[in-house]
């Protein structure tokens, strides 16, 4: 489908991102880039979010990066 992203953790440190649009490209991403792509990986999130640690970076509300506390 287009318009499409799908993401997937390898690593903590590498993630597969699948797109139907461009050209294939290895980034790396800057801290807003992963607080951006936690927070879609949340933000679409039905039921279950797992992370390795309590806190994780991700774009608040009011748009500025911050740590989460994850419900235990």
């Amino acid at each position: 489908m287009p318009n499409t992203e799908v993401s997937i953790p390898l690593t903590k440190q590498a993630a597969l991102i699948g797109r139907f649009e461009g050209e294939a490209e290895v980034n790396y991403l800057t801290l807003s880039g992963l607080a951006a792509l936690n927070s879609r990986t949340g933000m679409y999130s039905e039921r279950f979010l797992y992370h390795p640690y309590k806190n994780f970076i991700m774009v608040k509300h009011d748009k500025t990066l911050g740590k989460e506390m994850l419900m235990i």
